[in-house]
């Protein structure tokens, strides 16, 4: 079986020209002979199996879902595939956590002011 050789995974902040804002895009270099990759997930430290999180995919990005539970880690891995039903070995992992990579965007404008109430009497 031939293998292909997938390269370290990054995650960036897609930019409004190409995905809506704020949505965190999984990717990767092309491996040369393969035709779709597909991404995996467990939790870390886990002797568990790694789980599809997309289907087989043509593209070297992916948009980041909803977790089953954001506020944990997980560990991503992609495997790159070929036509011919070859694959790859599952790439080095990251650890992804949603809430931990959110990005909130800080208060503006902030002031402290005086309010000073009259009543009638």
């Amino acid at each position: 079986m031939k293998k292909f050789f997938l390269t370290t995974l990054f995650v960036l902040l897609a930019t409004q020209a190409l995905w809506a804002a704020e949505d965190l895009v999984l990717s990767w270099d092309k491996s040369p002979e393969a035709t779709q990759y597909q991404v995996f997930y467990r939790q870390p430290g886990s002797a568990s199996t790694w789980l599809p999180l997309s289907s087989k995919i043509p593209a070297t990005t992916f948009i980041l879902p909803t977790m089953p539970n954001p506020n944990l880690d997980y560990e991503l891995s992609v495997v790159a595939s070929n036509d011919c039903g070859n694959t790859s070995d599952f790439s080095d992992p990251i650890i992804y956590n949603q809430c931990k990579n959110e990005v909130v965007e800080a208060v503006k404008n902030l002031k402290i002011s005086v309010q000073v109430t009259i009543e009638a009497r």
